[in-house]
């Protein structure tokens, strides 16, 4: 150490005096355990029926689509929501995802002294949070869905603010997830269109967008950030299936997530960062015109020149597409060139 431990001073600790961990998951590379974790969308994309599928393979100890469960034993979930009622909606949805229902604990409300219940505030509530998840250990996960009605009386565009909030949730054994909405911001990339303050991105070690491709009309949980993974994880595509489930002495159809394979899809095209990338996109139009309308040019000296104009590699193809050029290889059969 190379301080003391007084009132006001820095904590500072050598990094050989400290003992390199593996990351452990709640799902492998998509879900962090000890971590914030935010999955975001617009209503109706199935942001609640996916966190009820998460949490019924908690429950049972289930594989996760694409890799297995590396919990090993059953796990209990604690769900804060303020948006769906938990006997018309989490219940019957939990039910035919197959969840053990005793497993899952539902922060209904905060009883108050002597003047009933209020909802759920984290600004006035942490520390009984932490008082419930240190005296129930088998909690693995946390679900604030939305997150934004748990904020009490703390804006949810206030930064820093928010911020203080959310660190104290930060458990090693617990995945917190956070369910967040869209903004309406068109034009900006994705990982800045998650609704409210930063921090929702920011301190979060994972992030998945839900969104359906409006192509091929297929619903999609795709990756905006995964700090843990050392390289990138795949989406997911997904549909609903509608499940009978009797309910009151009557047959209801509740519906479930049916996970279909990975999903090569890119969460910026799927929002359609219309503004931002067609400018970008009529740059490298122009750019191709200009460069290649003298005749056949070499494809690497194409994209140095692009590169030079501030034009991305990943802009400069999608030109390339829109206007056809032509790749071939020239004479030798070593080089490869680019015309109109």
């Amino acid at each position: 150490m190379l301080s003391t431990t007084n009132v006001g001073e820095l904590v500072i600790e050598r990094a050989d005096q400290i003992t390199a961990r593996r990351q452990h998951w709640l799902w492998p590379k998509r879900i962090p355990l000890g971590s914030i974790t935010t999955i975001a969308g617009v209503p109706g994309e199935g942001k609640s029926l996916v966190i009820a599928d998460i949490a019924s393979r908690v429950t049972q100890a289930a594989e996760f689509p694409e890799t297995e469960n590396p919990l090993g034993e059953p796990g209990d979930v604690l769900v804060i929501s303020g948006e769906d009622d938990p006997e018309t909606a989490l219940v019957p949805r939990l039910t035919v995802a197959g969840a053990d229902l005793a497993r899952i604990h539902i922060v209904r409300s905060v009883a108050l002294a002597g003047k009933g219940e209020r909802e759920f505030r984290l600004d006035q509530d942490i520390e009984k949070l932490q008082l419930v998840l240190s005296e129930n250990p088998k909690i693995r996960m946390v679900v604030l869905d939305p997150v934004t009605d748990s904020l009490g009386r703390i804006p949810m565009y206030k930064e820093q603010e928010v911020r203080a909030l959310l660190r104290p949730l930060r458990s090693p054994d617990i995945a917190v997830v956070l369910v967040a909405h869209l903004n309406k911001k068109e034009g900006l990339a994705a990982i800045h269109r998650v609704g409210g303050a930063g921090a929702f991105i920011g301190l979060a070690r994972a992030s998945w967008l839900l969104a359906t491709n409006p192509e091929t009309k297929q619903r999609q949980m795709l990756p905006l950030k995964n700090n843990y993974a050392a390289r990138a994880t795949p989406g997911l595509a997904f549909e609903l299936d509608d499940v009978p489930l009797e309910v009151d002495g009557k047959t209801e159809l509740v519906p479930r997530v049916k996970w279909l394979g990975e999903s090569l899809s890119d969460a910026n095209d799927i929002l359609d960062v219309s503004t931002v990338r067609a400018d970008a996109k009529a740059v490298a139009i122009e750019f191709l015109k200009e460069f290649l309308g003298g005749g056949q040019k070499e494809a690497n000296a194409v994209r140095e020149a692009a590169k030079r104009r501030g034009i991305s590699e990943r802009t400069l193809n999608r030109a390339k597409a829109d206007l056809r050029v032509h790749s071939s290889k020239d004479g030798t059969g070593a080089t490869w060139t680019w015309s109109l």
